[in-house]
């Protein structure tokens, strides 16, 4: 088994710990308490973190070597236990979706539930794209057009259902319905 991490940016913890809100942060911050996610792969991967940004100058999804050296004062994060295979899996779909343009647009539209703004399904943004990879392997049930709060809300759900809690009506019909992926017979590794 390996420990993957989702981890969240805490924007108003970090303020409160001495880190200013950047304006994306503020923008975000209208809609989610999140304003950004990050998926941290295991040491097999070097601990390699994977997302979709505009901060740091890349505007489309791709790895980074993040330290979280301010872990407690600005993110948020999820522990996940998985197999080996599945994250080979969900590192080979992260590893061919990394360059995936980030979908500056889009993202407003999740600042208003009026459906004016549509996402455009060949780009991403970083919740959005935490979640195309882990459920390249595992059955998180949920839409992927979210907020970092819901895309945390649905990783939290999917936590809880893999320590043995009861699955609603819903989710029962989903894990059901729910077809295990084609796992990669292997995985580029560093």
């Amino acid at each position: 088994m390996s420990e993957i991490f989702v981890m969240g940016y805490d924007a108003k913890l970090a303020e409160k710990n001495g880190k200013p809100m950047g304006p994306v942060d503020r923008i975000v911050n209208i809609v989610s308490d999140l304003t950004h996610m990050e998926l941290q792969f295991s040491s097999r991967y070097h601990n390699l973190s994977y997302s979709a940004t505009t901060i740091d100058g890349p505007n489309c999804s791709r790895f980074k070597d993040i330290k979280y050296s301010h872990l407690m004062e600005r993110w948020v994060s999820r522990k996940i236990l998985v197999s080996e295979i599945e994250e080979e899996t969900m590192f080979f779909t992260a590893c061919l979706r990394a360059g995936t343009p980030y979908d500056v647009v889009g993202v407003t539209s999740l600042a208003t539930k009026l459906n004016i703004i549509k996402p455009d399904p060949q780009k991403t943004w970083c919740s959005k794209e935490v979640l195309i990879v882990l459920k390249s392997a595992l059955p998180v049930i949920g839409d992927d057009d979210v907020t970092p709060d819901d895309a945390d809300a649905q990783i939290e759900r999917f936590i809880e259902l893999q320590k043995g809690n009861k699955p609603t009506a819903k989710e029962m019909k989903f894990i059901k319905e729910y077809k295990e992926p084609k796992y990669a017979s292997h995985s580029p590794q560093f």
